[in-house]
């Protein structure tokens, strides 16, 4: 039977062509539309972790410690130069204390001279056997006894007077009145001589009690004075290292108040993060933090980890910046590359900070951005 197209014409018609491909086609559209169905259903099932991102720098747990004066004075020692490692009490620098040193002086030697003084008359008044210390007290001694020597002997020539006008008034001799007279006179004398030793242990009480009030009054101000003294060396108050030395050396003279150094302190690395105010809202404690570190490439060097410990109650303002202070742990001090080499955090890095926020489906994903596309805004 004859065709009634020759071959050659049929072969170029769009039904053998249509004939030859259609079983092509229908494994590609077969294909789409496994893979389309896989696709959708993966959005349910699998998760993408959000994170958001903010600036932040390595740091000490603690705030650099300005080291200041207290006092007016002349450097007479340094020992400060930058980056310097020092410890609590190091001395740092010394001030001239020769003023206060000479005051300290003179009040040491009136605290033991006022020491003798209160042995002397300890002496005197207890009558307790013992020399004498200080020539004040010896001269006193010596006049003390002497004038009850002169009162002793008065008082032999007044009981003499007094016995023989006694016997002579008995034998009536003499009248009634000239012996009351001698006897007067007598008792005066003995009056006189214990007057007068009342009075010498009044006046010592009287000054061993003053002694003793200055002495206190001395002792108070030695050891205002040691304490002052102490303000003459200046000392490290925390262990870390010097910096921001303002360069004072021997000789010069510095001023109340005025900042010499700061000691970074040698405490544990933290990580302090600016977080915008727009994500803060997202930043909670004990969150997940992983640190991308400007010096370290994060693709051979890897990420550092973390965990939020703090967050600031109220917002900074730096310029026309505002953000909220958010610290960090820190749980490595190094990070290793692959061949085992070592590289060291330190304070001032500055790093991009990723905290894992939440972990959502692609479903959840792609519902939110279709919502943002079609849910209308406000617009301000």
């Amino acid at each position: 039977m004859k065709s009634i197209f020759p071959k050659e014409i049929i072969e170029h018609t769009a039904e053998a062509h249509f004939a030859r491909f259609n079983k092509k086609i229908k494994s590609i559209y077969l294909l789409v539309i496994i893979l389309i169905v896989s696709i959708l259903v993966t959005l349910p099932v699998v998760n993408v972790e959000i994170t958001r991102q903010s600036r932040g720098a390595v740091r000490s747990l603690y705030e650099n410690n300005t080291v200041v004066s207290s006092l007016y004075g002349q450097v007479t020692e340094n020992r400060l130069f930058e980056n310097k490692k020092v410890n609590i009490g190091d001395t740092l620098l010394v001030l001239d204390a020769l003023k206060l040193d000479n005051e300290l002086k003179t009040l040491s030697k009136n605290l033991v001279l006022n020491q003798k003084y209160q042995n002397d008359l300890s002496i005197l008044l207890n009558h307790i056997s013992g020399d004498l210390q200080t020539l004040l007290y010896k001269n006193e001694l010596a006049e003390y006894e002497q004038k009850i020597i002169e009162l002793n002997t008065e008082i032999q020539h007044k009981e003499k007077d007094y016995t023989i006008n006694k016997e002579l008034f008995k034998k009536e001799v003499i009248a009634q009145i000239d012996f009351e007279k001698i006897e007067y006179a007598f008792n005066q004398a003995l009056q006189k001589k214990e007057l007068y030793k009342k009075q010498s242990i009044l006046k010592w009480q009287t000054r061993l009690k003053d002694l003793e009030y200055k002495s206190m009054d001395v002792e108070s101000r030695i050891q205002k004075s040691e304490k002052e003294k102490q303000n003459y060396v200046i000392i490290a108050p925390v262990r870390g290292w010097i910096t921001h030395f303002s360069g004072v050396q021997a000789g010069n003279f510095i001023a109340p108040g005025q900042s010499i150094a700061q000691i970074s302190p040698a405490s544990e690395l933290i990580v302090e993060c600016y977080v915008s105010p727009s994500d803060i809202g997202y930043i909670r404690n004990d969150m997940s933090v992983n640190f991308q570190f400007d010096a370290f490439n994060y693709n051979q060097w890897g990420l550092g980890k973390g965990k939020v410990v703090g967050i600031s109650p109220d917002i900074f303002q730096v310029e026309n910046s505002s953000f909220f202070k958010v610290r960090c742990s820190l749980d490595q001090k190094h990070l290793t590359l692959k061949n085992g080499y070592v590289g060291n955090l330190k304070k001032g890095m500055s790093l991009t900070a990723r905290f894992q926020v939440t972990n959502r489906t692609l479903f959840q994903l792609l519902y939110d951005k279709v919502d943002d596309w079609l849910n209308p805004r406000l617009k301000g």
